[in-house]
């Protein structure tokens, strides 16, 4: 999709197993067998990263989760779901 608005956020809180992010921020397959967010790289692009909770309760807003992020990146927080992997996207300040 062409002009999707969405918001963006920047990883700021870390946990003992790894990072927090808004629950919104994490995608899943229909099995929920397969997690990911999808990163901000250059301002420009929309990147897929695969990550794995480390638990998810229900009325959290926030979950840790392992893997490809680290604090200071910055996630598209809602409406990822629209997105593929690698959508260009234009970050605005």
């Amino acid at each position: 999709p062409e002009n999707v608005k969405v918001q963006v956020g920047v990883v700021t809180n870390t946990v003992n197993n790894g990072i927090v992010i808004p629950k919104e921020a994490l995608q899943t397959d229909e099995l929920m067998e397969n997690y990911w967010v999808l990163q901000v790289v250059y301002d420009t692009l929309a990147v897929k990263r695969k990550v794995t909770p480390v638990f998810i309760a229900p009325n959290d807003s926030l979950i840790p989760v392992q893997g490809a992020l680290k604090e200071g990146d910055v996630i598209v927080t809602a409406g990822a779901y629209q997105m593929d992997d690698k959508t260009l996207v234009k970050v605005h300040k």
